[in-house]
């Protein structure tokens, strides 16, 4: 319960015409505070959702610039020539030409370049690498 005082317009004395009201008063509802544990949690994703995006944005911003250690390279790929020596074969020139693939496609197509040709001492081969 709360007092109100009324008092009219048209009152000539404020004593004379004012006089206290009692009204009921709705009781507020009181929604539970977040503790300081949440609202700490809060900022720290805030932080990481700020942190993510500012990576992505820079990462699309070095894609579209040219030169940028972020942005793919685009190097024409390599050439190796190996000289065939006595006794080679296109396995060991395969491993030669291409270490970090499997020799045995890598042979596969040295022989269909050649068209089944052997191999001469003192010949040379150029491998462009994938």
């Amino acid at each position: 319960m709360a007092a109100v005082m009324i008092t009219p317009r048209n009152a000539t004395r404020p004593a004379d015409a004012t006089r206290l009201v009692l009204v009921e008063r709705a009781h507020a509802i009181r929604t539970p505070q977040p503790s300081a544990a949440t609202y700490r949690r809060r900022r720290f994703a805030m932080a990481l959702l700020g942190l993510a995006m500012v990576i992505l944005a820079g990462r699309a911003a070095a894609g579209a610039v040219e030169g940028s250690p972020l942005a793919p390279s685009h190097r024409p790929p390599s050439t190796v020539t190996y000289v065939v020596q006595p006794g080679d074969s296109l396995w060991v020139v395969a491993e030669y030409v291409s270490p970090g693939r499997d020799p045995r496609e890598v042979v596969d197509e040295l022989s269909a370049a050649r068209r089944g040709a052997p191999l001469l001492p003192g010949e040379q081969i150029v491998w462009q690498a994938k």
